[in-house]
């Protein structure tokens, strides 16, 4: 098995049951890795570079990840709170959530072309500024969470539910929405809908 503490570059890999919380995870460079089970909380992961990794029902709270890296990351059932992109040593990001749960996250001024949020649940999350074009939210679960400046062009809300889109302030066009969830488009107009 190898000790992902000791090395410093690490390729097919996988993780089970590990508990890497306050570890010191800095400067790795992690490819074509499964984590599975595993809990990352107040890990420190700076300068590390994750290169098509898969984090399976993982806990992730508050890392560290000034100047690290995500290449082609997929998440499926984990926790994450607290996850922060704009200290990320790259502006675009290949990433993709499934089954999650985001709590308290930040996705703001990152590039997220084509990504994937499917059948999560996302709550006191911001997306500011975050250009998201072509993004499949479908089936997610939204709860306080801020889109403001954002490019939703052409993404895929179908049965999400609890967004709240200004689309004076985002742009949304050729975006797909369920009724009725697509009545929270209206929220910032002040309207009500009996």
């Amino acid at each position: 098995m190898i000790d992902l503490l000791a090395e410093t570059e690490v390729e097919y890999a996988t993780f089970k049951d590990i508990d890497y919380s306050d570890a010191q995870i800095s400067g790795r460079d992690i490819a074509f890795s499964v984590f599975e089970h595993c809990a990352f909380s107040a890990t420190h992961l700076e300068e590390t570079k994750f290169e098509k990794t898969k984090f399976v029902d993982c806990a992730i709270s508050n890392v560290f990840n000034e100047g690290a890296r995500l290449i082609d990351v997929e998440f499926e059932r984990c926790k994450i709170i607290g996850l922060r992109l704009y200290p990320c040593d790259q502006s675009v990001f290949d990433i993709r959530f499934k089954g999650c749960k985001l709590i308290l996250c930040n996705f703001s001024d990152a590039k997220m072309k084509g990504a994937v949020f499917a059948d999560c649940e996302i709550e006191e999350s911001c997306f500011q500024n975050t250009y998201l074009r072509d993004t499949d939210f479908s089936g997610t679960r939204f709860r306080d969470t801020l889109f403001s400046k954002c490019d939703l062009g052409k993404s895929n809300f179908e049965d999400a539910m609890g967004y709240s889109i200004d689309p004076r302030d985002n742009k949304v066009d050729g975006c797909t929405f369920s009724v009725p969830a697509v009545f929270g488009l209206l929220d910032g107009f002040g309207i009500r809908i009996l």
